[in-house]
């Protein structure tokens, strides 16, 4: 019976420890998805929490944009503190602009012990973020035109400075595969 107990207390340890919280912020067209997805195949067992997924599943979410978004906040919220309340290490994918918000999401996951990273991809060129918005313009159900491509891109630019929580990738000359093993690389580290 003890030799149970000592198996299950260390088994215990090894999952509090891995427990993670990791937020991929940035702006449109840097590779949040596919960075996302990339590290999501790669992390056994994770939890892939996009905000633009469940934006997208709420009806007409186009036309109340403000609502829209809160919606999808408070559903990624909720998500976030059920995930990491079952010990899931959780990748939350999603452009932010509302540092307020990322910083509610930094709190979840120190309320429940997670051991949190996160990570602001960026382009430093504008050419090449107009070159990945048209590759992408081909994927169905894309509502970003160039106009708020580079509207965010603009928004945006603090963040490099402003999260000194985060670490900012620079993604320009970076395959989606090689950014996702310098974010497993500083994950391991």
């Amino acid at each position: 019976m003890q030799k149970k107990q000592r198996y299950f207390a260390s088994v215990f340890v090894m999952i509090v420890i891995m427990k993670r919280l990791i937020i991929i912020n940035g702006p449109a067209g840097v590779g949040k998805s596919t960075v996302g997805n990339l590290l999501h195949q790669q992390i056994k067992p994770s939890f892939l929490l996009s905000g633009d997924e469940i934006r997208r599943s709420i009806n007409d979410y186009h036309d109340m944009p403000r609502e829209g978004r809160n919606l999808r906040n408070k559903i990624v919220l909720s998500m976030l503190d059920v995930l990491l309340n079952e010990d899931m290490t959780v990748i939350v994918v999603q452009l932010h602009t509302d540092e307020k918000m990322l910083d509610k999401y930094i709190d979840s996951g120190i309320k429940h012990n997670a051991n949190i990273n996160e990570y602001f991809l960026w382009v430093t060129n504008k050419d090449e973020l107009i070159k990945r918005h048209k590759q992408r313009t081909r994927v169905p159900n894309t509502s970003l035109d160039i106009s708020r491509v580079l509207k965010y891109w603009d928004k945006m630019k603090h963040f490099t400075i402003s999260r000194n929580k985060n670490s900012t990738i620079f993604t320009d000359n970076q395959s989606p595969q090689e950014t996702t093993d310098q974010l497993i690389n500083s994950l391991t580290k």
